[in-house]
């Protein structure tokens, strides 16, 4: 027991930190979720108000005043910069048609046109905004990926609730994977965007040819997430 102390520790440790990594990483994402929508939905129409305001003022202006209606056009130019840079600081948090229109709709719109992917995407209701960012990322490069170098014809990619989790598959049926997998930038982002939340990402190679990908990424905070639960075990096997 005396030996397993230090291991058991250390298995808490990383436990911890990983954890509180994703807790920071969720809250970070749902603030920047928060201020999209409140840029989106309270200043950007109230600036747009204003605008129309200095426009109306110039307008009843100029048969009286000259200066006051020039005022008023330099006033309208202003807040009208103002709303544009708005839109561009709301769209930098998060990508505008996550938060509108849900991740299928975010899925199909950074892949594009064509029909070289087959989506398919469960009822997911409104996910943790870190969940939902790190799937669509995951999705993109996933089949970028794909129609980089798999030379498939056909790719399929499923987005699900699985219990506790968002479950992703992408399936194509291309060339499949070397023997000896040498992870690129693509395979890598995968699996740190995964991990930030404390998910995991299989890679397979299914019989009938092509490749498989499983990414399972966890909805609950990462205290109570599958794969805090297995570090729990872990560490309570090196205490045995």
């Amino acid at each position: 027991a005396r030996h397993a102390a230090p291991a058991l520790d250390g298995a808490r440790s990383l436990q911890e930190s990983r954890a509180a990594q994703a807790a920071l990483l969720g809250a970070s994402e749902e603030e920047r979720r928060r201020l999209r929508r409140e840029l989106h939905d309270d200043l950007g129409p109230a600036l747009s108000g204003l605008a129309l305001g200095a426009a109306a003022i110039s307008r009843r202006a100029e048969k009286v005043d000259a200066d006051l209606a020039e005022s008023a056009r330099e006033l309208q130019r202003d807040i009208s910069e103002t709303v544009a840079r708005s839109r561009e600081i709301s769209h930098g948090l998060r990508p505008p048609v996550l938060d509108d229109f849900g991740l299928e709709a975010a899925i199909r719109e950074r892949l594009g046109p064509g029909d070289d992917v087959d989506l398919a995407v469960g009822e997911l209701a409104e996910l943790p905004a870190a969940v939902d960012l790190a799937a669509l990322r995951i999705v993109q490069e996933a089949v970028t990926n794909v129609r980089r170098h798999a030379r498939a014809s056909t790719c399929r990619v499923e987005v699900a609730r699985n219990g506790g989790e968002l479950e992703i598959v992408i399936a194509d049926d291309g060339v499949g994977m070397p023997s000896v997998v040498t992870p690129g930038l693509g395979l890598r982002s995968i699996r740190e965007r995964a991990a930030e939340l404390g998910g995991r990402v299989r890679l397979t190679r299914p019989p009938g040819g092509g490749t498989l990908v499983r990414v399972e990424l966890p909805l609950a905070p990462a205290s109570q997430s599958p794969a805090s639960r297995e570090g729990a075990n872990v560490a309570s096997e090196v205490a045995r």
